[in-house]
């Protein structure tokens, strides 16, 4: 089976974070932060099979790339939402959340 998906790239997570922190900064590097409605990505096909995850990009389905399970250091189905209350104080927060929460 496959879905569809938006895929944003690649990138390393952030040194001495752990699960879902360690991908809070190289994710708001790739998606507009600042309220702009346009996300910069490429339209694909995700693909998971039990040794890893294939991607298939609609504009160029000949270009594949595959990640092995054991090459992949954090993998998170993930929504961007704006968070009104945080921790500390009331404020405006904006992080990926995991589908499964509340606020997703």
């Amino acid at each position: 089976a496959r879905c569809s998906v938006l895929y944003l790239g690649t990138a390393i997570p952030t040194p001495n974070q752990q699960g879902i922190d360690s991908i809070q900064e190289p994710l708001s590097k790739r998606y507009p932060i600042d309220g702009s409605a346009f996300v910069q990505g490429a339209e694909a096909w995700l693909s998971i099979d039990e040794n890893g995850l294939q991607i298939q990009f609609l504009s160029d389905p000949s270009h594949l790339l595959y990640y092995p399970i054991r090459s992949l250091v954090y993998c998170a189905s993930v929504r961007f939402v704006e968070r009104s209350e945080t921790r500390d104080k009331y404020s405006h927060d904006w992080r990926f959340v995991p589908l499964d929460y509340p606020e997703a």
